[in-house]
């Protein structure tokens, strides 16, 4: 049996026998250190959400028992930041694994590998939020947005969950729009569009109260934020069920096109309801999970003005490297449609609105090279991007702290129509009540 993995640093495929497993190596092509992985995936190491990990300062409640955010409030935030253990993507998973890995990496031969080919580019849809079309999705039913609550002096919130068949895409998701709590004449608001980050880019998750930091400080500047829930998130009250969950999420977050259908379906209904808001001033924005996210929706809808995306995922498949990726796509089947339809590397043609990317240069789950390298694609393509590193504060700090104020003064930039005052750094203790 072999051992097939890649490189970290330059992704050169290699095939080697079994022996040379948890020996250092050096890569032909970049001359850098690699550590071979063992001849067959250990649960332990199968950790296929480095969007997320145990690492992040991110306060949010509990999601699932294998999902990367433990729960914590934001002032034991410093207190949890060292927490580095290993956070697997399913532990039911392990021995699939073990019986996927012995069968797909037989080889004999230690050769280097060559990756997968990219798919073609595909066609552009007639649908303004979906790349794959095929079905005819009905309209989610929401509610009226009613009065809505007063979330803190100056903003207020409409929460909403749509009803509708159950097995139909967007038809039980939430969205919260976030208005200045004063009188807004009609078509005055910007508005930002914000996913909830946290997964493992298989399944959706729903809206949480963690979740808001990454909102209100968009509407103290004077937009509107629409945040959505994504179809498919995983249930982790019954364990003994957590394979056939997983496989029953992802085939719900995959029929909502990866969360475009559920972008949609917000959108249209804040456009409805809420006639403040202009329908010309549309941003994404979103961090890790979400960011990769914001960059799916940008090349995907025509709406998006401008994204903001902090710390993302720019190249699904590197979520998932080597013998996980196999593992993955062998026992999630419509694992393959996020790899390749729905990733923001492989359709980089279709951007066609300014980008600001941010994070830290010691962000230990998404690496300042990756980040720097997709705004690298994105400006030989032609592409309008906008790249800033901060020198340290990790995963999720930075973005609350440095990075939001900047994606507002892009995007004051970029037409929301709102003035561009200097933008002081937030107090990431500054949340909301």
């Amino acid at each position: 049996m072999a051992i097939e993995f890649e490189c970290p640093t330059c992704h050169k495929m290699y095939s080697v026998n079994d022996e040379l497993g948890g020996r250092k190596a050096q890569c032909k092509q970049c001359n850098g250190t690699i550590r071979i992985p063992n001849a067959v995936a250990k649960a332990s190491d199968f950790a296929p959400d480095p969007v997320l990990d145990a690492g992040t300062q991110r306060p949010r409640r509990s999601r699932s028992s294998w999902s990367a955010e433990p729960p914590r409030s934001v002032r034991d935030r410093q207190a949890t930041r060292s927490a580095s253990s290993p956070i697997v993507l399913i532990g039911g998973l392990f021995f699939l694994i073990m019986f996927i890995s012995v069968l797909s990496f037989s080889w004999t031969a230690a050769r280097p590998v060559a990756p997968p080919p990219l798919p073609p580019p595909l066609p552009p849809s007639n649908l303004p939020t979906t790349r794959v079309t095929g079905n005819v999705i009905p309209a989610a039913q929401f509610p009226p947005r009613g009065k809505g609550r007063i979330l803190e002096q100056g903003i207020r919130v409409y929460e909403v969950t749509a009803k509708g068949d159950p097995n139909q895409p967007t038809t039980s998701m939430t969205a919260w729009l976030y208005v200045p709590d004063r009188v807004n004449a009609v078509k005055s608001l910007p508005c930002v569009v914000i996913a909830p980050a946290g997964t493992v880019l298989l399944t959706g998750i729903d809206l949480a109260d963690g979740d808001r930091p990454e909102h209100v400080p968009y509407v103290r500047a004077g937009y509107a934020v629409l945040a959505y829930s994504l179809d498919g998130p995983v249930d982790n009250s019954r364990p003994q069920q957590i394979n056939a969950d997983l496989v029953a999420a992802c085939d719900k977050f995959v029929a909502a096109n990866a969360g475009l259908l559920n972008a949609d379906a917000a959108i249209r209904w804040m456009l409805k309801s809420a006639p403040e808001v202009d329908p010309q001033r549309l941003f994404a924005a979103g961090h890790s999970s979400a960011g990769t996210m914001a960059l799916v929706l940008c090349e995907n809808d025509a709406r998006i003005r401008a994204c903001a995306a902090f710390a993302p995922r720019s190249d699904v498949m590197r979520n998932f490297p080597g013998n996980q990726r196999a593992a993955v796509l062998a026992t999630v089947p419509n694992s393959k449609a996020i790899l390749y339809d729905f990733n923001p590397a492989h359709h980089i043609g279709a951007i066609n609105c300014p980008v600001f990317l941010f994070q830290a240069r010691d962000d230990d789950t998404i690496t300042s090279d990756e980040t720097s390298r997709f705004a690298r694609t994105l400006s030989e393509a032609g592409k309008r991007v906008t790249l800033e590193f901060v020198d340290e504060g990790g995963h999720y700090d930075p973005m609350i702290t440095t990075g939001i104020p900047h994606a507002i003064d892009f995007f004051n930039k970029n037409g929301s129509g709102l003035s561009n005052p200097k933008v002081k750094p937030a107090n990431k203790d500054d949340e909301p009540q």
